[in-house]
């Protein structure tokens, strides 16, 4: 029984050893990454996008760069509003950005608080982890099996084994925007798609009140702030649920004097108001697609040029 107890002890100091050193190796090791809050906070950025896979998979940084811009991607999978406030509030307190571009996807802002990417937390310290928990554990469904999951064991595959995953992993970004191929599709394909995305259309108030904070920490640091929507597969404008989670965002966001950037898709289905900016996209066209949301690399290219001379203002 002793020697049980013994080695239960012995695993909990190994573990407890090994979770404060990730904790306080991750942030150095990552600092000259390209990916990463760590890199964000060390080289600054005159442009951040802050967001989803779509803005990592839609967005070309190295080809975007207007009027000589430093453009940066902070993007995790299925980003969320309230987790972009408290990411954005700790990297304000580093650095400084003259123009903030927000994901809109109207799902995640539909969602309930929830992490969807441990990257997240990745090079962050215990307090931001256990910030972002109390907010789920408080208005989503985390329960304390899920602190311990963010705490202890997320990340361990990319710290044990960061000589050798870590020169992988960073070639693949390129200012936190991915730089890999994805291959478009058919439109047989697509077309055959389920629509699986949540069937509510109406925005969490947590989401909102995040972004009303997003926006008055921007207006107090002078930081100009849009919104962004990524080109969607036709189906997905055509799809009654999201047309209404996209109008319900485009209301919100009325009288917020913020600039909003839509696609013609979007502006088709919900009747786009005047003091949106609207940009051209085929979004018939399945090549552009990697599935009913994210754009091919192909897309990708067509994207990022469609939308630079929007930003050369900026």
């Amino acid at each position: 029984m002793k020697k049980v107890a013994r080695i239960l002890v012995i695993a909990i100091l190994i573990t407890c050893l090994l979770t404060v050193a990730k904790r306080a190796l991750t942030p150095l090791l990552m600092k000259d990454s390209n990916f990463g809050i760590a890199s964000l906070e060390n080289h600054g950025a005159d442009i951040l996008f802050i967001g989803s896979s779509m803005f990592r998979q839609g967005i070309d940084t190295k080809d975007l760069s207007p009027e000589g811009k430093y453009t940066y991607q902070l993007t995790y999978n299925g980003f969320q509003p309230f987790a972009e406030y408290i990411t954005l509030k700790e990297v304000l307190a580093q650095t400084d950005i003259e123009c903030l571009v927000i994901d809109m996807y109207p799902y995640t802002a539909v969602d309930e608080p929830k992490i969807s990417d441990t990257r997240l937390f990745q090079d962050r310290s215990f307090a931001f982890t256990y910030d972002l928990f109390s907010q789920i554990h408080k208005y989503g469904n985390a329960d304390y099996y899920d602190l311990f999951d963010m705490m202890v064991q997320s990340n361990n595959e990319m710290f044990f084994t960061w000589p050798l995953s870590y020169p992988f992993i960073k070639e693949r970004y390129y200012r936190g925007s991915k730089i890999g191929e994805s291959a478009g599709c058919t439109a047989e394909y697509l077309d055959n798609l389920e629509v699986s995305y949540p069937y509510e259309s109406e925005l969490n108030p947590v989401q909102t009140t995040a972004l009303d904070d997003i926006i008055d920490l921007c207006n107090r640091k002078d930081i100009d702030v849009i919104f962004l929507e990524t080109p969607k597969y036709r189906r997905m404008y055509n799809d009654d649920t999201y047309a209404k989670a996209m109008q319900a965002y485009l209301d919100f966001l009325k009288d917020k004097k913020v600039r909003v950037l839509i696609s013609n898709g979007t502006a088709s289905a919900c009747s786009a108001p005047s003091w949106a900016e609207v940009y051209e996209y085929d979004s018939s066209d399945a090549c552009l697609f990697s599935d009913l949301i994210h754009i091919s690399s192909d897309g990708r290219r067509a994207f990022t040029k469609a939308i630079e001379p929007l930003l050369i203002d900026t």
